[in-house]
């Protein structure tokens, strides 16, 4: 009887502390996919990215994936990430605004156009600088749209 107890506190500590282990791993694989980034090793970014988003998936990795994927110019990919990001939190603006961006460089202008909408929409008053740029994009998506319907005519 005395085994079995021992057995049985010992079982309980050491699966009670998976979850740490793997917040620890999961907080490391981001970190590691930061720096992998920053020396351009795209490739090892994203597996290290994916790894984290399989022990627990959130917005910011989806997003910080699909930064990779866009530095590559891979803008379908880094499309697909950032709807994960928005679909994981809706009022993100930072998914939103990549998203726009993927959008623009994939000549979808005026989804590209109505993502930033969303993206100003969520921004908060006081972040006058960021509406700014946001505001300028949103006028030069605008300009190429007017652009392509008037030489389409």
């Amino acid at each position: 009887m005395k085994k079995y107890f021992i057995f049985m506190v010992l079982s309980i500590l050491v699966f009670s502390a998976f979850p740490v282990i793997a917040q620890d791993n999961d907080a490391a694989l981001c970190e590691k996919g930061t720096n992998l980034n920053k020396e351009r090793k795209s490739a090892e970014a994203i597996e290290c990215y994916q790894k984290s988003i399989e022990l627990k998936p959130d917005h910011f990795k989806w997003l910080n994936k699909g930064a990779v994927y866009d530095a590559q110019n891979m803008f379908k990919e880094a499309l697909a990430c950032y709807d994960k990001a928005i679909e994981l939190c809706r009022d993100y603006p930072n998914a939103w605004y990549n998203k726009g961006l993927a959008l623009y460089a994939l000549g979808r202008y005026e989804e590209a156009a109505e993502t930033f909408k969303k993206c100003r929409s969520l921004l908060k008053l006081d972040n006058h600088e960021f509406r700014s740029v946001l505001d300028k994009t949103i006028a030069k998506a605008a300009n190429v749209i007017k652009t392509k319907k008037s030489t389409k005519k």
